[in-house]
């Protein structure tokens, strides 16, 4: 199996797993995923390019997403429409 296919596999084990067994702290490609943007858009959010997710910054080089702070984002940018108010 080639290294894209093996890290394609994790990524899908991640965010495709019983929630008993997902981790609460994604990695960039597993948050970019499960939010459905590219990791380009995590990464310019990150150094303030456009309004993203929060993140934990392990080290300088490691940066993880909390499941539960990407479910706020996602929530926090609902847009209701005028019929969906009623």
């Amino acid at each position: 199996m080639t290294r894209a296919k093996v890290t394609r596999a994790c990524i899908d084990v991640a965010v495709d797993a019983p929630a008993s067994i997902r981790p609460a702290a994604l990695r960039e490609a597993d948050a970019a995923k499960y939010l459905d943007v590219s990791i380009a858009f995590l990464r310019d959010a990150r150094i303030g390019r456009s309004s993203g997710p929060p993140f934990v910054r392990i080290s300088r080089k490691v940066v993880r997403y909390l499941r539960a702070d990407l479910d706020r984002w996602l929530e926090s940018k609902r847009v209701l429409t005028k019929a969906g108010n009623r």
